[in-house]
């Protein structure tokens, strides 16, 4: 089948019968569908991406701000174990991420 630029320019002339332009445009429908259903899979893989990432942000800011002096030690041991845990969630080492939480006070094991 012909491409558009070739069909419009041939309409416009005379040269292409009532079915080629009905053909033309059907290939085209056609072509426009896949696209939309390629874009439509892009489109909602993205959304998950984005929605994974949203929440692990949100996980790794669970700690908070560190503390003005004291407790910083502490809080940088915190945020690493959450670190640790959002890498071996990520790698299939669901217990091994469970063992780690027991460090994490204020994480419960419904929240890995």
């Amino acid at each position: 089948s012909e491409g558009l630029a070739q069909v419009i320019p041939n309409a416009a002339a005379g040269l292409t019968t009532r079915e080629e332009h009905v053909e033309a445009l059907d290939s085209l429908l056609s072509k426009l569908q896949g696209i939309k259903r390629k874009l439509s899979d892009v489109s909602a893989a993205e959304a998950f991406h984005a929605s994974r990432v949203k929440t692990r942000l949100e996980f790794l800011t669970s700690v908070g701000p560190p503390p003005p002096r004291t407790g910083v030690v502490q809080w940088n041991q915190q945020r690493l174990d959450l670190i640790l845990m959002d890498y071996l969630l990520r790698g299939g080492n669901q217990a091994t991420a469970a063992a780690l939480s027991t460090r994490v006070p204020h994480l419960s094991a419904q929240q890995l």
